[in-house]
């Protein structure tokens, strides 16, 4: 396993997360956090999680489960799924008087998930999510809900990653780094636990769930997205459920088990590589050269964080992905570790552009470069030049499938000497995965006081990833 470096804070006045999001700690910027968790400074990081839970030990300690929530296993990974309507709660939780930042994973595939914190007898504030629309709510002890801002939902069927922080009466939501809702509650609730709630009808999963103390103010910011009128009031996913069951603040309430409050915490490790997607064991490398056109596999394993990104996109916590990088490429491997910090660890892609580039002779030459576009669509780029002494016809033809036989696209054109020709067009292919193309040009007459008369080039692109 490769340690993460830890990644630089954002000025000598914050000490920011990538997220934004005030970390856990406030050391100086050249302090450096040890494995055992405690800082060069002495401070205990562990001292300001106020809880976390990966669910990976399988079971839901440290959680009131109501209804619906159960933890779920997918091979090695366990999450806390939901399919209808219930919801959870951290009783422990209803003491919590600190400004904090509930962190978490989620998936929403159908339906509406809400996500509580500051909850107690007296209200709460939830984020609910759907399809469509995310809101602040604010609820009081009688019932009554307030949407105190809203936007456009994230993708649903996607994971992402959410961050919720409170200071003093700024409230502050992120999903994957971006700032989403911002909100400035002139009378602010001031304690209280955290909850996830779903309705009926729906099928989400959340993980990696962490609460950590605010050391550091947040940052006056604006949200990348733009707000729309919060004049819909989204129901509470606990539906036939009471604040009023929630512990009085100050009661007797259950500790925390050991797994969700850790004397120390470890820094994560992860492993980040690539390699060509040749279908050879071919190790991987976080330094790769590749020809133009060639597919390359991105694999990672993380351990010991609370969540991870790629390229600023929630993932899981050990996957793959293939690109097709057409020019040089860095990228980049965000880990949340359970100190709230965020560590990086970075690939670099060399693409070759003159890989696809073949001569004929002294004089004639093809490049070709097919670039996805997103879904099974492509851009293809053909540039023929003439580097003779003699002018000549030449057609080019192009085949989405190698070895399939038929041209999908074909023109003739006039090359003067010294004269280069560009031509390009978009392409959308039938199925998804890595496609064998090729390219033809051919001179008429055959010859034509050129060396060689006919050239072909191929290459791959994966599209539909």
């Amino acid at each position: 396993m490769v340690l993460l470096a830890v990644a630089s804070v954002a000025g000598a006045c914050e000490n920011l997360d990538d997220d934004g999001i005030p970390a856990t700690t406030a050391p100086d910027a050249s302090v450096t956090t040890e494995i055992s968790g405690q800082s060069s400074a002495g401070q205990n990081l562990a001292e300001n999680i106020l809880f976390r839970d990966d669910f990976q030990d399988g079971d839901s300690k440290g959680w009131e489960v109501a209804a619906s929530w159960l933890v779920q296993q997918d091979g090695d990974l366990y999450t806390f799924d939901t399919s209808g309507e219930g919801y959870a709660y951290v009783p422990a939780g209803v003491g919590w008087d600190d400004d904090y930042a509930l962190r978490l994973s989620y998936l929403l595939s159908t339906g509406t998930v809400a996500f509580s914190f500051d909850a107690t007898q007296d209200g709460r504030y939830y984020v609910a999510v759907g399809d469509g629309l995310m809101s602040l709510v604010r609820e009081d002890a009688t019932g009554d809900r307030t949407v105190l801002t809203q936007a456009e939902a994230p993708e649903i069927g996607v994971q992402h990653y959410l961050v919720m922080a409170k200071d003093q009466g700024t409230i502050q939501v992120y999903v994957d780094r971006t700032l989403w809702l911002v909100y400035e509650d002139q009378a602010p609730l001031t304690a209280g636990t955290i909850m996830v709630g779903s309705v009926e009808g729906t099928n989400a999963w959340v993980d990696n769930v962490m609460v950590n103390k605010l050391l550091v103010s947040l940052p006056q910011r604006s949200p990348a997205v733009a707000a729309v009128d919060p004049g819909q009031v989204v129901e509470p996913p606990e539906e036939g459920a009471s604040l009023g069951e929630l512990p009085e603040f100050g009661e007797d309430v259950p500790d925390l088990p050991d797994d969700n409050l850790p004397e120390f915490v470890l820094l994560p490790s992860a492993t980040f590589t690539a390699r060509p997607d040749d279908g050879s064991d071919s190790p991987g490398a976080q330094e790769l050269s590749v020809d133009a056109g060639t597919a390359v596999i991105l694999e990672w394993t993380v351990q010991d964080a609370s969540s991870q990104l790629l390229d600023g996109v929630a993932c899981l916590a050990a996957g793959s992905k293939i690109v097709v990088p057409s020019a040089d490429t860095e990228y980049e491997l965000d880990v949340v570790g359970w100190d709230g910090q965020t560590y990086n660890q970075y690939v670099n892609v060399t693409v070759d552009a003159s890989a696809n580039v073949v001569l004929v002779g002294p004089d004639l030459s093809i490049q070709v470069s097919v670039t996805p576009q997103g879904g099974r669509d492509v851009t293809v780029r053909i540039e023929v030049s003439n580097r003779g002494t003699a002018a000549t016809q030449a057609t080019v033809y192009w085949y989405a499938h190698e070895r399939s036989g038929f041209s999908d696209f074909a023109d003739s054109l006039s090359l003067a000497s010294g004269v280069s020709r560009v031509m390009e067009f978009d392409y959308t292919y039938g199925a998804r995965g890595t496609m064998h193309w090729g390219a033809r040009v051919t001179t008429e007459p055959p010859g034509a006081d050129l060396d060689q008369s006919d050239n072909f080039v191929n290459g791959t692109v994966t599209v539909g990833q």
